[in-house]
């Protein structure tokens, strides 16, 4: 698969250099999975926006957390979280596995 180029080099290629290695020495961590979305997959579930699952255990129910212009929510209707984890679930199916999303991120590293 071709790489871009880093699109948005804001800081300069020293900094998005870094920020590169610094999510490669963090996919290593047991509790970290990293996938990657590739550019040229066209449009995915993410691009309404971003959100965070948060997940408490099995005995309380998982929130969701959306930040906004207008304003920051949480979501705790079990129908508003469900369609928050089908878009997760449906995110990491389109993504690359995180093998392949570690050797993107070495790939773009290397460039930068």
């Amino acid at each position: 698969m071709p790489v871009a180029p880093c699109l948005r080099p804001v800081g300069g290629r020293a900094v998005m250099r870094d920020q590169l290695a610094h999510l490669l020495s963090r996919v290593e961590l047991p509790n970290v999975t990293l996938q990657i979305h590739p550019l040229d997959a066209n449009a995915h579930a993410g691009m309404l926006g971003a959100f965070t699952l948060l997940n408490f255990g099995d005995s309380e129910p998982v929130v969701g957390y959306v930040e906004s212009p207008a304003g920051n929510n949480f979501l705790e209707r079990d129908r508003q979280t469900r369609m928050l984890v089908h878009t997760f679930d449906r995110l990491r199916a389109g993504a690359l596995d995180p093998g392949d999303s570690a050797a993107l991120l070495a790939e773009l590293a290397a460039k930068e």
